[in-house]
C-alpha cells in the first residue's frame, strides 16, 4: 500500500510542476544598473532596489536611498519590425514580376516562427533605511510584459 501512496505523490508532484514551465515570462530588469548590464542587479545592489533584486543587499551599506524608476524595454525577434516597416511601404499598384517577390518576401518574414515583438515595462517607489545596524525596506511596484510568446 505505501509503495503505490509513494508513485502517487511522485505522479501528483511531478503533474503540478508541468505547468510551471508553461506559465514562464520575459525576464524584466529594474533600475537602470541593472539594465544597463544586461539584468545582472542581483549580485551588485546595494541600493533602494535592493528590495527587488536581493533583500540582502540591503544590509551592505547604512543608507537612506528612496528611488523612483520606470524602465521600458522593446524587443524585436527576427527583424519583424523592419518586415512590417516594408510591408508600410509596399506598393499594390505595382504589378511586375519583382514587386510580387517582394511581398512574398515580406509575408515570409512576417510568418516566419519565433518573429515577435515584445514589449516589457517597470516601475515603481522603492525605500530603503536602518535602524542602528539593523537594515529595512520596503516597494511597491509593478512588472509587466506583453507581445508574442516563443516556444523556445
Amino acid at each position: 500500500m505505501s509503495y503505490y501512496r509513494s508513485v502517487r505523490a511522485v505522479a501528483i508532484l511531478v503533474g503540478l510542476m508541468i505547468p510551471a514551465q508553461a506559465m514562464a515570462l520575459e525576464f524584466v530588469a529594474v533600475g537602470p544598473r541593472a539594465m544597463g548590464m544586461g539584468g545582472a542587479g542581483v549580485a551588485v545592489t546595494t541600493d533602494a532596489l535592493a528590495t527587488y533584486w536581493n533583500p540582502a543587499g540591503l544590509a551592505m551599506t547604512q543608507t537612506v536611498d528612496i528611488r523612483i524608476q520606470g524602465g521600458g524595454q522593446v524587443i524585436d525577434r527576427l527583424g519583424i519590425a523592419d518586415a512590417v516597416h516594408d510591408l508600410e511601404k509596399f506598393s499594390t499598384s505595382d504589378t511586375s514580376n519583382a514587386n510580387l517577390a517582394r511581398a512574398q518576401d515580406i509575408a515570409a518574414r512576417i510568418n516566419s516562427p519565433g518573429a515577435t515583438v515584445s514589449i516589457n515595462g517597470s516601475a515603481g517607489l522603492y525605500i530603503k533605511g536602518h535602524f542602528g545596524e539593523h537594515a529595512f525596506g520596503v516597494n511597491v511596484s509593478d512588472v509587466a510584459t506583453g507581445g508574442g510568446v516563443v516556444a523556445t
